[in-house]
């Protein structure tokens, strides 16, 4: 549930916050940047689907070589609406909750096209790490308080619904916090989850949802420019 992505030796690493089905906000960002998919990759924090119109086109972009995101709690969602252990009171009450925030597209879908995105999404990390400049990269969804901590507990978990695990993708603790005391175990630490009017810094940990699906910026970092800074 984390994972470790190799060097690129290629081209340039790209960070995004939550894209949210903003397929085309997406698309026109990358072509800004003249984003060469057969060397550049993009990372993304999770959040890929619900509330835009096009979550079924962003959520396809993990069949992309280029392409990486780890888990956020809409992929996860998702994910809960195909469980067909819990009680159904439980899953009734999910799956209404999920529509609500966003998620009825994806009871628009055949079962068999449900099936193959939640494939997908199981495939997706908890949490990424990679190096670039020298410098250790953490990337995630929700909450980081320390970097190696967090990535022990989540490397010790039985499963996705682990407290260490729902704490990375759920949690708001730091920013609500405004806790800037540096996450240890990583250089550099990148969140999304938390919609904020601008990139918010607090201590090492960068929060970069800008609210693309409500109107705000869709962030997007080249890692190599950014870390190089230093």
């Amino acid at each position: 549930m984390v994972f470790q992505a190799p060097q690129n030796l290629l081209g340039r690493d790209f960070v995004v916050g939550d894209i949210h089905g903003c397929y085309y906000l997406l698309d026109k960002a990358l072509r800004d940047i003249s984003f060469n998919p057969e060397t550049d990759r993009l990372f993304c924090l999770g959040d890929l689907v619900d509330r835009g119109p096009y979550s079924e086109a962003v959520a396809d972009m993990l069949k992309e070589p280029w392409f990486y995101s780890v888990l956020g709690n809409h992929e996860q969602f998702c994910i809960d609406a195909l469980n067909d252990i819990v009680d159904e009171d439980i899953l009734n009450n999910l799956i209404l909750t999920h529509q609500a925030n966003g998620g009825e597209w994806f009871y628009f879908l055949t079962e068999e096209r449900k099936k193959e995105l939640v494939d997908m999404f199981l495939q997706l990390p908890i949490m990424i790490e990679l190096e670039i400049n020298g410098k250790k990269i953490g990337l995630a969804h929700g909450n980081i308080n320390d970097w190696d901590t967090a990535s022990y507990l989540v490397k010790c978990a039985e499963d996705r619904h682990d407290n260490s695990v729902m704490g990375v993708i759920w949690g708001r603790t730091r920013i609500r916090q405004k806790n800037a005391i540096p996450a240890k175990g990583a250089d550099y630490v990148f969140l999304g989850h938390t919609p904020t009017q601008q990139i918010t810094v607090l201590g090492n940990v960068h929060y970069i949802d800008t609210g693309a699906v409500f109107g705000g910026k869709l962030s997007l970092i080249c890692l190599n420019d950014y870390v190089s800074k230093d």
